[in-house]
């Protein structure tokens, strides 16, 4: 969609409010990227509105390359997420960074 421009006072403050979350998403988004072709992803995310970044943008394209949208890949990360077992041998640090990636 488009941005309108605020008409009153009270649409500046909404329309501030919503500029600002969105530049703090699409920053968590850049901080988020783990290999190049999703850190590409979000820098090609920028609209004539929104010229540093549109977070929405970012969100479908990055769902739409990364989600698993099949049955079988669902069951095989179900799978996987469930055997990460923490022991005395692996960090906490280690742990989380699996079930992260």
């Amino acid at each position: 969609g488009s941005i309108v421009k605020p008409a009153d006072s009270t649409e500046l403050i909404e329309f501030k409010r919503l500029t600002k979350s969105n530049k703090f998403a699409y920053r968590a988004l850049i901080l988020s990227c783990v290999d190049e072709i999703a850190l590409d992803m979000v820098g090609r995310a920028k609209t004539t509105e929104l010229p540093k970044g549109d977070a929405r943008k970012t969100w479908l394209n990055l769902t739409t390359k990364y989600q698993p949208n099949d049955r079988s890949t669902m069951i095989e990360l179900k799978k996987e997420c469930v055997n990460l077992k923490l022991n005395y041998v692996t960090s906490p640090d280690e742990w989380i960074n699996q079930l992260e990636n």
